[in-house]
């Protein structure tokens, strides 16, 4: 009775009436339909092979394009599920060309050459900001000694003929000397010598555990400008002069600045943030 009411509930749509006249009237014998009529996904799946030969040789020609448009238009697909698969298969294939850009933190003319040529050929439109331009600029500076910097706007005060280039969330951090308790050495005897009254012999020492530690001072944004490095932090801010700084120690989670006087300070940053600014000091400095 199931079947009978399954059969009759599809004997309504038009693309399947006439096998399913044939099953009622002959049986299961030679019966079959496309399944894909009543099933998106199936609809999906034959377009995403289609897409899958056109883009095998990674260029999508026009006249590939005009019959992915004529089969998508037939299957119904949406114009978010075509560009669904063509981002992906942008996206796999230069995956090896991203991943060598971002360990190295260089982007060269000729990796953006390659990008652009890729994103043509699939008729996918490419940009490179973000991190990308510092990927860049320290190429540049790297391979052609020059730093095209161009002044930001940021939120801090400025002097006469000083301009900002530079600004990042960043953590200030610096060495603390630690002195911990861990209890006495030695001892003492105690006698009463009237209500209340107490006097001891001997003498206990205390014992205390002193090391340094890296500590947190502030969260905050960290800025660099022409003259000097500025760190404008939620608890706690510091600044220092181009002239006092002595080294600048890269890490890969931040970078650690030594100045003329007073204790060295660690900023933890993303490790690109590190290596742009220390870029900049550099060239600053060797303006100066």
């Amino acid at each position: 009775m199931g079947l009978l009411f399954l059969s009759l509930g599809l004997y309504t749509v038009p693309a399947i009436r006439r096998p399913i006249r044939n099953f009622l009237k002959n049986g299961a014998e030679g019966f079959s339909w496309d399944l894909s009529l009543l099933n998106p996904t199936s609809k999906k799946h034959e377009f995403k092979k289609e897409m899958k030969a056109a883009l095998a040789d990674g260029v999508l020609t026009d006249d590939e394009a005009r019959t992915l448009e004529r089969k998508a238009e037939e299957l119904g697909i949406s114009d978010e599920y075509i560009n669904k698969l063509r981002h992906e298969d942008f996206a796999k294939r230069i995956k090896p060309i991203i991943s060598r850009i971002e360990t190295t933190h260089r982007f060269s003319p000729d990796d953006e050459a390659e990008l652009k040529t890729m994103a043509g050929d699939l008729k996918i439109a490419s940009e490179f900001g973000g991190e990308f331009q510092m990927f860049r600029d320290l190429w540049t500076y790297e391979n052609e000694g020059r730093f095209d910097l161009e002044p930001i706007d940021v939120p801090i005060l400025t002097g006469a003929n000083e301009e900002c280039y530079f600004e990042a969330p960043a953590i200030w951090r610096q060495i603390k000397t630690v002195s911990k308790h861990r209890g006495y050495v030695g001892g003492s005897v105690g006698f009463r010598v009237a209500k209340g009254v107490r006097f001891s012999v001997g003498r206990a020492v205390p014992v205390r555990d002193v090391y340094e530690e890296m500590q947190d001072i502030s969260g905050g944004e960290i800025y660099v400008t022409n003259k000097k490095i500025v760190f404008n932090g939620s608890r706690k801010s510091t600044n220092v002069t181009m002239g006092r700084i002595v080294q600048l120690e890269l890490y890969n989670d931040g970078i650690e600045i030594r100045k003329s006087t007073g204790k060295p300070d660690f900023f933890k940053m993303a490790g690109v943030h590190a290596e742009y600014l220390a870029a900049i000091v550099h060239n600053m400095m060797n303006k100066n």
